[in-house]
This record gives C-alpha cells, sequence and structure tokens, in this order.
C-alpha cells in the first residue's frame, strides 16, 4: 500500500516538472486481460471534439474468456450505470447516453471491442468508468467476467495555492504516523523518503506559481493525484496501528495456548480408557456388520428373482417379504448434463437438477393467448450423458450444446409471426440434435413429470415409461407475406419450410404412461 501511495507521488513530481498529464492507463498491479482507454489525454468541456472511450483487449495478454457481451459503465452515487452494451448476436450496441457506439465480439477475444464518441465533451463526459467482460471460459465452461481497472477523467483548472493546501496538509499527515504506536521503526525509511518528494514538490510548485496563475487541466489531474496520496497516507497510518493490535492479540493467544495444552495434558491421560471402551464397540460393530452382510445376500437373492420374472414377463407378485421395489428405473434417474432447454409444459419445469427455472425468452401463440416458456438448465456437467437416438432440444443461446449433440439453426430475416411471436429477439432458432441412434429404441430419461422433445426424423423418440401425445403438435412461426428469407445451417428437428406456407416445427409431449 506505501508503495502505491509512492507511486503517486511520482506522478504528482512528472506532472510538476513537466505538465504531462496523469498516465491513467499504467499501474502497479498485474496487467489485465482487458482495459478501458480514452482519448484525447486533455479534455475540455465544451470544447473538445471526437472524445473516444474504448474498452478492449491488452496486446499479449492470457484470457481463457469466450466473450458474449461487453458492457461500459459510469458509477453514480447509487452504484453503477449503464453506459453502452454489445452482446455477440446484436447488430450494434445499445447507449443509454448521448454518444455514438460501434462494437465487435469475433471468434478471436483479442478482436472484442466497445467504443462510445461524445461528438462534443459535456458534464456527462467527466466522471468514473469501467467495463466488464463477460462469457464464459473456453476450457472448463465455467461462467467468467473480466474487469477493467477504473478510469477517472477530470475537468476544470486547479490554482498553485490550491495544490499548496494540499501538500501541506499531505505533509501534517505523514508526520503523525510517527508518533503512532507499533513497529513504526520499520516504516520509518518510507516516510523519509516521503517527506524529501513532498518537500521537493512544494519547491517546484513554489516556482511554477511565480510563471502561472493558474495550471493546466494536467494540474487539475495532479490535485486528484496529491488527494490519492493523502488516501494512501492513512491507511499506512491504519496499518501502523494493525501492527500494534496484532502484537497484543499474539500475547493474548500465546497464553491461551499455554492454557489449552494444560488441558491437554490432562484429557490425553484420559485417552487410555476411552480407547478400551472404542476397541469393545469396534467389536460389536463387526458382529452386527456380518449380520447385515448375510441379510444383504438374502436380499440379492429376492431382487435377482425379481429381475428373472421381469425378462420372462411373469406378473411379479405383491406380498415380497422384502417389501415394494419399482422395475421402473427412470424414476431413479437424474436428467443428462450439459447446456439447454425444455419448452415448459403444463405440468411446469422438471423439479430436479439441473433445471434452475425459466427463462425470460419466449414464445406467444395469438391462437389461443398462451404463453410459452423455457426451462432452463446450469450446465449439470457432472451429471450422466444423453442417451443415444434421433431427437433435439433448445440450444441455450451463447453457450454450447451438450456432449454428443449437433448443431443447427434455421434463420428467418423480417418475419412478422401469426402464430408465434419472440419478443425482443432476433427471429433466428437454435437446436441442439441426436443422431447417433434410432427413435425406435427406448431411451431412459426421468418419468417425474411431463416434458417435450424436438421430433426428428419422422417419428417421436421413444422414452422409457413414457408415451408421446396421440396428436403431434406443431409450433408455426413466421408469416408468409412478410419472410424475406429462410437460411437453414446444421442438424436440425423436423421442420416444414414449403413456399406459401408458415415454417413449421414439429415436438413431442411425453408424459407418463
Amino acid at each position: 500500500m506505501f508503495g502505491t501511495a509512492l507511486h503517486g507521488l511520482a506522478l504528482l513530481l512528472s506532472v510538476v516538472h513537466g505538465c504531462h498529464g496523469f498516465p491513467s492507463n499504467k499501474s502497479t498491479q498485474p496487467e489485465k486481460p482487458f482495459r478501458l482507454v480514452y482519448t484525447p489525454a486533455h479534455i475540455v468541456k465544451h470544447v473538445t471534439r471526437d472524445v473516444t472511450f474504448r474498452c478492449e483487449n491488452v496486446e499479449h495478454s492470457a484470457s481463457r474468456l469466450e466473450v458474449s457481451r461487453i458492457r461500459m459503465l459510469k458509477k453514480k452515487a447509487s452504484g453503477w450505470d449503464l453506459v453502452a452494451q454489445f452482446r455477440d448476436n446484436d447488430d450494434e450496441p445499445s447507449v443509454k447516453m448521448d454518444v455514438k457506439g460501434s462494437a465487435k465480439i469475433g471468434q478471436d477475444v483479442r478482436d472484442a471491442f466497445l467504443e462510445v464518441v461524445w461528438d462534443l465533451a459535456s458534464e456527462d463526459t467527466f466522471g468514473t468508468y469501467m467495463c466488464d467482460i463477460i462469457g464464459f471460459d473456453e476450457i472448463t465452461f465455467d461462467s467468467l467476467i473480466e474487469r477493467t481497472s477504473e478510469v477517472t477523467i477530470f475537468e476544470g483548472n486547479v490554482t498553485a495555492s490550491d495544490l499548496m493546501d494540499l501538500l501541506l496538509e499531505l505533509k501534517n499527515n505523514l508526520s503523525s504516523i510517527e508518533n503512532e504506536p507499533g513497529d513504526t521503526a520499520s516504516l520509518q525509511k518510507d516516510v523519509d523518503d516521503m517527506h524529501l518528494k513532498i518537500d521537493s514538490a512544494i519547491r517546484n510548485v513554489t516556482s511554477l506559481a511565480v510563471n502561472f496563475d493558474t495550471f493546466s487541466d494536467e494540474a487539475n489531474v495532479m490535485k486528484q493525484a496529491v488527494k490519492y496520496i493523502d488516501t494512501e497516507i492513512k491507511h499506512l497510518k491504519d496499518k501502523a496501528n494493525s501492527i500494534d493490535k496484532n502484537m497484543k492479540l499474539l500475547n493474548e493467544t500465546a497464553k491461551s495456548v499455554e492454557v489449552e495444552v494444560s488441558s491437554l495434558e490432562v484429557d490425553i491421560s484420559s485417552f487410555d480408557g476411552e480407547i478400551g471402551a472404542l476397541e469393545n464397540t469396534v467389536d460389536s460393530m463387526t458382529k452386527k456388520t456380518n449380520l447385515l452382510e448375510k441379510k444383504v445376500e438374502n436380499l440379492s437373492g429376492e431382487v435377482a428373482h425379481l429381475l428373472s420374472l421381469t425378462k420372462s414377463g411373469d406378473k411379479i407378485p405383491q406380498d415380497l417379504s422384502f417389501g415394494s421395489i419399482t422395475t421402473n428405473s427412470a424414476n431413479d434417474v437424474s436428467w443428462p448434463g450439459g447446456w439447454y432447454s425444455l419448452l415448459l409444459t403444463k405440468a411446469g419445469c422438471p423439479s430436479q437438477e439441473p433445471f434452475t427455472g425459466l427463462s425470460d425468452l419466449h414464445l406467444r401463440a395469438r391462437t389461443n393467448s398462451r404463453t410459452y416458456f423455457f426451462c432452463e438448465t446450469s450446465g449439470g456437467f457432472n451429471a450422466r450423458p444423453w442417451p443415444d437416438g434421433s431427437y433435439c432440444v433448445n440450444k441455450m443461446f451463447g453457450l454450447p450444446c451438450p456432449a454428443g449433440f449437433q448443431f443447427g439453426k434455421v434463420n428467418v430475416s423480417s418475419a412478422n409471426a401469426s402464430i408465434f411471436v419472440f419478443k425482443d429477439l432476433p427471429t433466428e432458432f437454435e437446436f441442439c440434435c441426436k443422431t447417433s441412434g434410432s427413435f425406435n429404441a427406448p431411451m431412459v430419461l426421468p418419468t417425474h413429470s411431463d416434458f417435450v422433445l424436438y421430433r426428428r426424423g419422422g417419428e417421436c423418440q421413444q422414452v422409457e415409461s413414457m408415451k408421446a401425445s396421440s396428436k403431434v403438435t406443431v409450433l408455426s412461426i413466421g408469416d408468409v407475406q412478410s419472410v424475406h428469407s429462410r437460411v437453414k445451417t446444421g442438424v436440425l428437428p423436423d421442420v416444414d419450410i414449403s413456399p406459401g406456407s408458415p415454417m413449421k416445427f414439429r415436438i413431442c409431449y411425453y408424459n407418463k404412461m
């Protein structure tokens, strides 16, 4: 922390000697993979034109982030306000201030940027800004957010008198550290060096005051640097107090340890009797374990008999001595892992992991005023894989398909849907499809609640202990007169795209037999 104060004072001295401005893009901290930069270096309200702020990747930096969104934020008293943002499926960034925006998110993270431009500097231009870059780790697929350092843009001029007052106040605060309790001897050299630097700054400001009535905007930045150093010295003072408190706490802890050691010696003397009792308990537990193993062997024989009846088609007796055992293994399975979503049924979303709830992305049916939502998952990569078959699910926006699925999408240009309408979303429909098996081979999925899969291959995929609805449900998306083009890419579910008729996706509704 004290080293940061020295760095800030060095910035102050560079302005006093050369008036080169505050190097806002330099830091003593390790370089972050993204940064926020602005041009020009000197900004005057109602004078400077083409003021540009840019969030960008730092050249040669290491980041495994696959970007899906970039945001630029401005600090307010109540928190951070959105200035502009850009998603990887947007045509252009959305802005919340009187600025022009441009952005790009590509395959290479080094190409990602978000830029806003003020035609003329205004009151809103000045303040503290930050960017956050949102996506997921390209190796682990975990959610990931990278943030730039905060950058403050100042305005106005500073007089030599103002700066001299700040330096003298800084010198007084620094002197008070010498009288604080604690191990100040280890800090004395740094304190002395800081005194020398402040004295040098006072001489330079005095010399500049002879020739200038006011400083330029670089001097205003220098004033902020002095205040920053003052804050760091207060932190140093707190550190000295903390050292003293820690020493007292350490002494108290040492005394407490002595008491605990004495108590431990007493406890050790009683362990021999407890160990003897534990040995007797272990012997008893061994006998109970042997008895339990015999019961398990008997139960295994009964289970084997039950399975043989199931395979032979014989009716399972209901008076088995070991209780009621269901042969529907789907009741005990969990939903497969990966990122995906299913259409919400009238029974609701599955309650099991990895489903997290409803998405705010939805289709609205005009024919019966019914709203369709998506049930989204949280990833669940420790869960079992999806079984082989011929079917499709919805792809979660900006995230990869589950393992073993193939990607596909349909783009509908300028659609005004007559049956279902995507609100506030591009007309692009993405899917994840399985093609590794036959729909005639039943697969095992949970049977606790109803669910929906997209049909692929002309027939509904068979699911053990579940039946598809006798009437195939059709989702019609798009008004023929308003659709300019439809483009299919990759592997898709059964979809009808015919001239003169709406586009139709066919789905299969499953409920328990």
